[in-house]
């Protein structure tokens, strides 16, 4: 697999989120707690990242691995004390629940996301990726100053509320990128960070997993 394209939003779209009652008002009160993520999501890195920052130890809080749907209920019932995770879990916890965000992922996180293809979809399809991307792009770029349209369609799709995807899509500003080697390093960044937790076993070069060749300017 190679990451062919690769977009960046503002990191407030991820954010480790507590009820509305907790006692927990910054990272520094996250010690001895216990944080629901998904293992090795963008959500796991913000919890590892912003415990770093706080200078606590991994081993000072309790980790609780689980998908979004039974973290969500895992915050509600108080099996867990806060939840590290991304919209629009965020943006549905903090408008329908009214759970407040106590980190975020501004200065910590790149905010990268990438389209990936198979090499062998890159040597025999590169003319059809080239133009999916192109349009890809395209989209992205229209939905920046049509939130609610945007809102209004994956609302269709996926049941969430439209105002909710709206505060979504309004405050990741997602646009598409180059990939250059600021990109690559930003990326090398979150895969060292992933080895001092212990959550890759190895040192992993993450140059070779980039294709260059799908210019942002065709997209």
């Amino acid at each position: 697999m190679r990451a062919v394209a690769v977009t960046r939003s503002q990191p407030i779209d991820l954010a480790i989120i507590v009820p509305y009652r907790s006692p927990i008002k910054s990272a520094a009160d996250l010690k001895g707690k216990r944080i629901a993520t998904t293992r090795g999501s963008i959500g796991h890195y913000l919890a590892i990242a912003t415990l770093e920052r706080a200078g606590i130890e991994l081993s000072d809080v309790s980790l609780r691995f689980m998908q979004p749907a039974d973290a969500k209920a895992a915050l509600a019932s108080g099996n867990v004390d806060a939840w590290s995770t991304w919209d629009p879990y965020v943006a549905l916890a903090e408008q329908r629940d009214h759970d407040r965000s106590i980190a975020n992922g501004v200065n910590l996180s790149s905010g990268l996301s990438f389209q990936a293809a198979t090499e062998e979809s890159i040597k025999a399809k590169r003319a059809e990726i080239a133009d999916f991307l192109k349009r890809v792009a395209a989209g992205q770029r229209w939905a920046l100053s049509h939130p609610d349209e945007v809102a209004a369609m994956q609302s269709h799709v996926t049941g969430l509320p439209p105002d909710v995807l709206k505060t979504v899509y309004q405050r990741a500003q997602l646009h598409p990128i180059a990939i250059d080697d600021h990109v690559i390093a930003e990326q090398q960044k979150t895969a060292d960070l992933y080895r001092r937790a212990d959550v890759i076993k190895t040192r992993l070069d993450v140059a070779p997993s980039f294709d260059r060749e799908f210019p942002l300017d065709a997209q």
